[in-house]
């Protein structure tokens, strides 16, 4: 999210994707807005994009026969006339469990607002990914998210009252050949599977936490909140106090429902989960992440990870799409997906308002093996060498941990291994045909998704011990 926090009001804007009578009017609007300024939206873009972090690598789960290439972009929102600092940040990671050597993978996005929405986003992000000790547990996936929180909250070089971030962490574990996901918040994580034959289907893994989702309204009004739409606050609109008439809408920020003190007009939090906002906790807001576990099969091909950036603009259907179109085939790649993702989420934004938020997002692509692969080509699985580096420009990057949370320098292959890897053919998208005796099959037909949302009654936050 942007410098303008969600406690506070931002920018009106409607759904991104619109009919073409009201894009024409949102352009309308768009050029009034950019002819009170001297600078050229679409130079400010092309400076925006070109300055896009991007960070890729290649994970080789070798116990789940799986190889996952990914690439991790964010850009810093156009702001005209107007310092910006980009709140967003991203983490991608491997982990060695060690009791027995299998491989885990973690990646994640977090959107920060907030005055110091930045500094609360890089410090969840650092000590997340350093303090997960367990991928395949979600009791010590809740339990980390919750310590966390705690953390921050005590830091005192870490405002929190009201600035915080979101969290969408997905954890491939390579024992057991799932992905878990941990979100608090409107980041985003979906899934895009073979549908039985060439095309693919899109499926949400996560649940945006917003007062418009009536669990999450009936937390927060248990809690003592005051829960309406800016404009009801201003008394240009009833307030009803009541979930079915207040409903408000998540497409427009003046029309969003917001979370209030009984005698303050603060926080005015959109969000209903997320670390920080130390104010809003006593409101009902909750770290506790909502958690979903998902059996990965051969039929799954994309992992993405966005912030509200991609989100607010571009439907699933359609981030799944240009994942697809540029993220494979020839002078495909992750980082192409990515950058077309990026490029094109900013266009929307800059279709129909002034600004564009900060845009982050994650694309990973699932390579399904015939046979065990322990080390990906050096060239693929470091580019740039980094894979021994952990921080860089305040973005987390890919580093081997085990368990203890001791960093591990990840091997190098031999020029051998290399050959090996591309001789390796993705598992068949159908026929049900057996794997080499090396690897037991992968299933075609995803079994019944385990679900736990975990919506637990709100409970105060404790202090740091």
């Amino acid at each position: 999210m942007s410098d303008q926090p969600s406690y506070q009001l931002a920018s009106p804007r409607g759904p991104l994707r619109q009919s073409r009578a009201s894009r024409a009017s949102s352009v309308s609007l768009r050029s009034e807005r950019w002819s009170k300024t001297s600078e050229d939206p679409q130079l400010l873009l092309d400076a925006a994009v070109a300055a896009t972090e991007l960070r890729d690598g290649v994970s080789v789960l070798s116990d789940a026969q799986l190889r996952v290439a990914w690439c991790a972009a964010t850009m810093s929102g156009v702001y005209p006339g107007q310092a910006h600092e980009n709140q967003d940040r991203f983490v991608a990671r491997n982990y060695t469990v060690a009791e027995d050597g299998s491989k885990a993978a973690l990646f994640g996005v977090f959107d920060g607002h907030g005055a110091s929405g930045h500094t609360v986003a890089q410090f969840v992000c650092d000590r997340l990914a350093e303090g997960l000790r367990s991928v395949a547990d979600t009791e010590a996936i809740i339990e980390s998210f919750q310590r966390v929180d705690d953390l921050l909250e005590a830091e005192p070089d870490v405002p929190s009252v009201t600035s915080g971030t979101t969290a969408c962490v997905l954890a491939i574990d390579a024992e057991d050949g799932v992905a878990r996901v941990a979100s608090l918040g409107d980041s985003r994580a979906l899934l895009g599977s073979l549908d039985g034959g060439s095309s693919l289907a899109a499926e949400q893994l996560s649940d945006d936490h917003t007062p418009a989702d009536y669990e999450e309204y009936k937390r927060c009004k248990a809690s003592g909140a005051r829960i309406m739409t800016m404009p009801q606050l201003r008394g240009l609109e009833p307030w009803a106090d009541s979930w079915e008439k207040d409903r408000g809408s998540d497409d427009d920020a003046e029309e969003k429902l917001r979370i209030f003190a009984r005698d303050r007009d603060m926080p005015g939090c959109t969000l209903t989960r997320g670390f920080g906002d130390s104010m809003a906790k006593s409101l009902g807001m909750i770290a506790t992440p909502e958690m979903k576990t998902v059996p990965l099969t051969a039929a799954d091909r994309y992992i993405i990870l966005a912030t509200d950036g991609i989100f607010d603009a571009l439907s699933n259907e359609r981030v799944l799409e240009l994942a697809r179109q540029h993220g494979e085939g020839p002078g495909g790649s992750p980082r192409e997906a990515c950058l077309k993702l990026v490029r094109e989420a900013a266009e929307e934004w800059l279709a129909v308002d002034s600004r564009t938020d900060d845009i982050t997002v994650l694309v990973a692509r699932l390579e399904w093996l015939e046979q065990d692969v322990t080390a990906p080509a050096a060239a693929e699985a470091d580019p740039g060498g980094r894979l021994s580096t952990a921080t860089e420009g305040g973005f987390s990057f890919m580093q081997d941990y085990d368990t203890s949370g001791s960093p591990r320098v990840s091997p190098r292959a031999s020029p051998r291994a290399s050959s090996r890897a591309a001789a390796h053919k993705p598992a068949e998208a159908a026929g049900g045909e057996a794997a080499p005796a090396a690897a037991a099959p992968m299933p075609m037909v995803r079994p019944l998704t385990m679900t736990s949302s975990l919506r637990a009654p709100y409970v105060p936050p404790t202090h740091m011990r």
